[in-house]
């Protein structure tokens, strides 16, 4: 796995979480988030990255549990998500339109 096919696909997934109406642990996005999280990137992303992707994380499970939308936060913390991957690959900040639209 490299950043150039796992940072696009963050970002995608980060941006199909945002736009869902609720969080719950049942979604496929929700799981393939995880999956990015504790599985894939693990060794490949930058330190930035991956204090964005904690920070995105501990959001992301509040919100689960209380079964509530994405919230602003959450959203403000998927755009530094991208932003930390956009300074590594350029292509990656074409997701953050999608994220502010």
């Amino acid at each position: 796995f490299t950043v150039e096919n796992l940072y696009p696909e963050t970002a995608a997934t980060i941006g199909l979480i945002l736009s869902e109406a609720e969080i719950s642990a049942n979604s496929k996005t929700w799981k393939k988030f995880w999956h990015l999280y504790q599985v894939d990137l693990i060794g490949v992303e930058s330190r930035e990255v991956a204090r964005a992707m904690v920070e995105f994380g501990q959001e992301l499970r509040r919100l689960e549990e209380q079964g509530a939308a994405p919230s602003e936060e959450l959203r403000r913390l998927g755009r530094s998500v991208i932003q930390a991957m956009s300074l590594e690959l350029p292509a990656t900040g074409a997701f953050l339109e999608k994220i502010t639209e």
